[in-house]
C-alpha cells in the first residue's frame, strides 16, 4: 500500500513519515491550484492519501483570513476532488470546539468555532465530507513533543523554569504537566 502525505516536514507530518515506512512525502503543495494538487495524487500512485499541512497558528489565521482559507479549506478540498478511488485522511483541529459554553467532552454535531482557523477547519470538514464521504477527519488537539527541532508548547515551558515551578512527568512518549505556578515577585 502506497500512502502520501502533506505537510511531511510538519510537526505531525515528520512523524508519521518516521513511523510509516516507505510513504511518499508529497512537495509542499502551498500555493499550488487544484490541477497541481491532482498530478501530485496522479504520480505518487497512492493508496492511501494523508493531509497534515496547514496554516495551525490562530493568530496568523486571524491576520491573514484569505491565506488561512487557502491553506486549511481550498487545499483539502482539492485533495479531495483528486483522491477518487483512494482514501483520504484529513487532520482537523479541537478548534472547532472553541465557542461552545460547556468543557466538553463534545459530540461531532456540538462544533461552534471561536476563531477563523476553527471556522475554516470546519468548513474544510464539511466540503470534504461532501466530495468523499468515506473520508477520514481527525480533530487533533494541540500537539508537542519533547523532542523538536523546533520550539513548542513544551519546551518554552521547560525552558522558562526560571519563572515557573512545575513538576513534569514523561511516561514514555506522554508529556503531562501537572502543576505551574508564577513565582511571586517575577
Amino acid at each position: 500500500m502506497k500512502i502520501l502525505v502533506t505537510g511531511a516536514h510538519g510537526f505531525v507530518g515528520t512523524r508519521l513519515m518516521k513511523e510509516l515506512e516507505g510513504a511518499i512525502a508529497a512537495p509542499s503543495i502551498q500555493g499550488m491550484n487544484e490541477k497541481q494538487i491532482r498530478q501530485i495524487v496522479e504520480e505518487s500512485e497512492a493508496d492511501v492519501i494523508i493531509h497534515t499541512a496547514a496554516i495551525s497558528d490562530v493568530g496568523i489565521c486571524e491576520k491573514n483570513p484569505e491565506e488561512s482559507y487557502y491553506a486549511n479549506v481550498l487545499l483539502p478540498v482539492y485533495l479531495a476532488k483528486a483522491s477518487d478511488g483512494k482514501k483520504l485522511i484529513c487532520f482537523s483541529s479541537d478548534q472547532v470546539y472553541r465557542g461552545c459554553e460547556s468543557d466538553g467532552p463534545y459530540r461531532e454535531d456540538e462544533a461552534k468555532p471561536a476563531n477563523i482557523y476553527g471556522a475554516h477547519k470546519l468548513e474544510m470538514e464539511q466540503r470534504v465530507l461532501d466530495r468523499q464521504p468515506d473520508s477520514v477527519l481527525l480533530r487533533a488537539e494541540w500537539m508537542y513533543d519533547y523532542i523538536s527541532p523546533r520550539g513548542n508548547y513544551l519546551l518554552n515551558v521547560l525552558n522558562a523554569k526560571r519563572r515557573l515551578l512545575l513538576d513534569v512527568s514523561i511516561v514514555g512518549s506522554l508529556i503531562c504537566v501537572r502543576y505551574v505556578k508564577i513565582w511571586s515577585g517575577l
